[in-house]
């Protein structure tokens, strides 16, 4: 029971907040040319990543919202057919991370007490997933037409919008919960030995990441490495939530998982060569 309420607590206070202005805005935006704008703006970006006009606002929108974000733009923009599905798995390879908000206002200023940390974390998460994208093959870019659906009406996009964002949070909600309940068991387990807190941060983290980086106390290189790694990674419970909405289409989950490895794998190594820059 306590477990049920420590994942409320963490989807009300954290996720419901940080997520749903997103989904919603996000709706919204890609049922207006602000997708087809964007690409143009960025449009050097977009040429050296390989991206046609959809492609950008994922990338933008991926870095910018959090979990799970990423993968469920990409896949509804695929099923859309805006995206290819090179362009689609591709992206998701990358798009796919922790936002800003989670990662300076809970890790950094909450759980660590320090927003220098959280811009820390951020710099290298957003660096990782970067290197991810630019080491993989490039896809063929397109462009696409614009479908101004706004115009035919808008308050329909607003509800649909609206609509789509609660039943996805309220779904993020789900997840968050059972992994906490999961998170519970593991711990009553893990107290039978005597593990330090990097090493419960890793195996917690691997689970889900905000009951991974609680465990940390002290903003030491290790430290900041080890919940670089479990961010860039994300977390069986992120992963779950993503690749529920990567199983509607086509597009490999398996290439995702490998890609997110990965990701923790650059960011943990990210994070130990810089420390001595910032913090020493």
């Amino acid at each position: 029971m306590l477990a049920v309420k420590k994942g409320l607590l963490l989807w009300s206070g954290y996720a419901l907040p940080a997520l749903l202005p997103f989904m919603i805005g996000i709706n919204l935006l890609k049922a207006t040319p602000f997708p087809i704008l964007l690409s143009r703006l960025l449009k050097p970006v977009g040429k050296r990543l390989g991206l046609g006009s959809y492609g950008m606002f994922a990338v933008v929108c991926g870095f910018l919202s959090g979990y799970p974000m990423g993968a469920k733009l990409v896949s509804e923009l695929y099923n859309e057919g805006r995206l290819t599905k090179n362009e689609a798995q591709y992206l998701l390879s990358f798009t796919n991370n922790s936002g800003p908000l989670f990662i300076i206002g809970t890790i950094g200023a909450g759980l660590l007490e320090s927003r220098k940390c959280g811009y820390f974390l951020l710099a290298v998460h957003i660096l990782s997933a970067l290197a991810i994208g630019l080491a993989l093959p490039k896809p063929k870019a397109r462009s696409m037409p614009v479908k101004a659906k706004y115009a035919e009406n808008a308050g329909a996009e607003l509800k649909n919008a609206i609509y789509n964002g609660i039943e996805a949070i309220v779904l993020v909600g789900g997840y968050i919960i059972f992994f906490s309940v999961i998170c519970s068991v593991f711990e009553s387990l893990l107290k039978r030995y005597n593990i330090n807190n990097l090493l419960r941060c890793v195996l917690y983290g691997m689970l889900e990441i905000t009951n991974g980086c609680s465990v940390i106390k002290d903003t030491g290189c290790m430290s900041l490495a080890v919940i670089s790694l479990i961010t860039g990674f994300g977390g069986l419970s992120i992963h779950s939530q993503s690749i529920g909405y990567i199983s509607g289409t086509d597009l490999s989950a398996a290439k995702y998982m490998l890609s997110k490895a990965a990701q923790g794998c650059v960011a943990f190594a990210l994070s130990l060569a810089f420390y001595p820059l910032v913090f020493c």
